[in-house]
């Protein structure tokens, strides 16, 4: 047996099935990594399939406990009403979102944008500047601050992990426009971004809204595979665009948001 399986050895039956929780902290790590190990990665899971599923992987009858652990430690992302569990293929808390504001956090948005520096080439053609930092303050007209949410992305540890920028009501109401989500470097493929994509679903949801609609660049082949994973659908296309240096084809993505996006979300 393995080193992880040889601390597990006092919790599980002969067939494999977890009998106890372990209360140890790397016994209870290693019964976690078992748990997840029968999920695949990049698919969703229902909270009723993760209930079944690890049914049948323990005895003590305690499927919401296993659900909410894998949850908290990271090793499942969810959507914020609860309903749709994704395995991540690295590890992170619950995100938690902070509204920025130009006057006190250029610096935070600056450092961010240096982690971020080749989504901003890829639409600029330069490196990020202070320009990049004034242009991701800046509001169409006519969106006031109440509208518009400047957010950074961060883990249970407030350290920062991204930015995202969500206009509320626009380009009409009922349509909510994420107009910037992008993740640091260091943290892609953690579920960072499926994580405030869905979250921006339910807030948008709650609110009354229809349908979810953003923009992206013909260039950023990952950016339209990401964005129509989770169910956004091109519905035409801007005229020309001038970024910096470049001018773009740009394509308009929308997910239409069914009433059950509609729920209580926690407060993140």
């Amino acid at each position: 047996m393995s080193e992880v399986d040889k601390r597990l050895r006092p919790f599980v039956e002969a067939d494999g099935v977890l009998r106890q929780m372990p209360r140890k902290a790397a016994a209870r790590q290693a019964a976690l990594d078992m748990l997840i190990g029968a999920f695949a990665f990049d698919r969703p899971y229902s909270e009723a399939e993760v209930n079944e599923r690890l049914g049948t992987l323990h005895s003590f009858a305690d499927p919401a406990l296993l659900r909410r652990e894998l949850y908290d430690s990271g090793r499942f992302t969810r959507t914020a009403n609860g309903k749709v569990y994704h395995r991540l293929r690295g590890r992170h808390g619950p995100i938690r979102l902070r509204q920025l504001t130009k006057e006190h956090d250029a610096d935070h948005v600056a450092a961010a944008l240096d982690w971020v520096g080749d989504y901003v080439e890829l639409e600029t053609g330069r490196k990020p500047s202070a320009e990049d930092v004034a242009d991701f303050f800046d509001a169409p007209k006519g969106i006031v601050p109440p509208q518009i949410l400047h957010l950074a992305i961060l883990d249970a540890e407030a350290q920062s992990k991204g930015l995202l920028t969500v206009l509320q009501n626009y380009p009409e109401d009922g349509l909510w426009f994420i107009a910037m989500l992008a993740i640091d470097i260091r943290a892609r493929g953690q579920g960072y971004a499926r994580a405030a994509a869905e979250w921006v679903a339910d807030q948008a949801g709650t609110a009354g809204a229809t349908a979810l609609r953003l923009c992206v660049i013909e260039e950023n082949d990952r950016g339209q595979a990401f964005w129509r994973h989770l169910g956004f659908e091109m519905i035409g296309e801007t005229p020309p665009w001038n970024a910096g240096r470049k001018t773009h084809r740009r394509f308009i993505l929308e997910r239409r948001l069914a009433s059950e996006d509609a729920t209580e979300v926690p407060n993140v």
